[in-house]
């Protein structure tokens, strides 16, 4: 969900498995303190997830870049006919 979030909404594209990585590396030295278990699984988890978050925006982002672009083209062509209304605004009041 964080990796999908992160992709899609802020387009930060590997902030998400870095994020995922270490704050789960950083549980994995303090849950030892409270439960009756080792730092080394919960390390390897932490690795895990943070190459699955990692592999996941790959994914998304290969599979919308187009959509990305078009949706670029867009906001430019919009953009342009906004200058081009006010520019045109311009010269009528002159």
């Amino acid at each position: 969900l964080l990796t999908v979030f992160y992709t899609l909404v802020l387009n930060k594209w590997f902030q998400s498995a870095i994020i995922t990585f270490v704050v789960l590396a950083v549980l994995a030295f303090f849950i030892p303190n409270f439960q009756n278990i080792s730092y080394q699984p919960l390390l390897g988890y932490a690795g895990f997830l943070g190459i699955m978050s990692l592999i996941i925006s790959f994914f998304i982002w290969y599979f919308s870049r187009n959509w990305r672009k078009n949706r670029r083209k867009i906001k430019l062509e919009k953009e342009i006919r906004k200058y081009d209304d006010e520019e045109s605004l311009r010269r009528h009041h002159k």
